[in-house]
């Protein structure tokens, strides 16, 4: 299997890019609010913060190693990276791929706050209760380390800012060989 793991800040256009992708490159599509909203049917994210996170993260990887001996060819994955807290996740997200002789490809996606603010009450972003509140992007960014990028030999890094999400899945399709 062939992962590629786009991630960055909320708003910074993960989903869309995702969807570009996969239109590029027929891989199956499995972003991050799938797991969040099964894990949120049964846990509360606020009353049950100590397990919320990593319940996300172990639907995740059930999911991936399922779809990995499957033999499913490729899958494109979203996430809101935040260090230190999600390097174990990382870790053993790395280790899964590596076990089934696969290949993972990091793709963080950034741009500047004045942009994101702008993007984080988009509409869209409803359809899957997505953060809408600028102010609560600016406190997460304030609170949470979101910019800095996963070592990893696969990794690369791109300012959307002002790139179509068309024109960043290209890049990525291509940065990849995919």
């Amino acid at each position: 299997m062939q992962l590629i793991f786009i991630y960055g800040p909320p708003a910074a256009g993960k989903l869309t890019i995702a969807r570009e992708l996969a239109n590029l490159t027929n891989f199956r599509l499995y972003h991050n609010h799938l797991a969040g909203d099964l894990v949120e049917s049964i846990f509360d994210r606020e009353k049950h913060s100590h397990i919320f996170y990593s319940q996300i993260g172990e639907v995740n990887l059930l999911m991936l190693s399922k779809a990995a001996a499957e033999g499913i060819a490729g899958v494109i994955v979203t996430s809101c990276y935040i260090y230190p807290d999600d390097q174990e996740f990382i870790k053993k997200l790395i280790d899964l791929v590596d076990n089934y002789g696969g290949e993972i490809n990091f793709a963080q996606i950034v741009c500047d706050q004045f942009e994101l603010e702008k993007r984080v009450v988009e509409k869209s972003r409803k359809k899957f209760g997505k953060l809408q509140d600028s102010g609560k992007l600016q406190q997460f960014l304030k609170d949470k380390e979101l910019y800095r990028g996963i070592d990893h030999p696969s990794h690369l890094s791109i300012d959307n800012t002002n790139i179509s999400a068309q024109e960043v899945a290209r890049m990525i399709k291509e940065y990849y060989d995919l």
